[in-house]
């Protein structure tokens, strides 16, 4: 699996995957995973649950790889120097700006650029955020939703230890309180 990580990041510097391609990635692994997994139990003697344990970390490395090839994929935001928006002239950020986006595959860097009425001031438009979705914060929607849901069992301590052991997401009580308040509403 560290070869396919390889493989979709030097494929994706040379030519973008297309949407079908990314979509098709997850069928072409299972067939290299069962391969994979039956040379393993021919050539060593592993227990079971470290092998689950290490594909799925590895899948989940895998998983973070592939969402931010989406990302890019989706482009930039660019829509021109300038761009008219309820009577407003916005101007094109210089520089490309970063925002976080915190899935359940970890943190993720969307690069856009943004329309504000002037340098440094508040981001009026954000077209490649529109375009994906964007949530307003940080976090995805689904971690959101699966926080929400796992507060219903456990306290906010313990989910969030959870995260952090089970997913490898660091975050606070207080986020998943937000991100469990946002959930709710939804």
């Amino acid at each position: 699996l560290e070869n396919v990580d390889l493989y979709v990041e030097a494929f994706q510097q040379i030519s973008p995957l297309s949407i079908g391609e990314l979509w098709a990635v997850p069928a072409m692994l299972r067939l290299g995973l069962i391969e994979s997994v039956r040379r393993m139990t021919l050539r060593t003697v592993q227990r079971l649950d470290e092998v689950e344990e290490g594909l799925f970390r590895r899948f989940m490395k895998l998983g973070g790889r592939l969402l931010q090839a989406f990302v890019d994929r989706a482009g930039n935001g660019d829509q021109g120097a300038t761009h008219t928006q309820q009577g407003k002239t916005l101007k094109r950020s210089r520089n490309m700006h970063s925002r976080p986006y915190r899935s359940i595959f970890g943190v993720l860097k969307v690069l856009r650029y943004v329309y504000t009425q002037r340098e440094n001031r508040k981001i009026e438009a954000a077209f490649l955020d529109q375009k994906l979705g964007l949530p307003a914060g940080e976090q995805s929607y689904v971690l959101e939703s699966w926080v929400g849901r796992l507060i219903c069992h456990v306290s906010y301590g313990a989910a969030v230890q959870w995260l952090d052991e089970t997913l490898g997401i660091h975050t606070t009580v207080r986020a998943a309180e937000m991100m469990a308040s946002k959930a709710s509403s939804l």
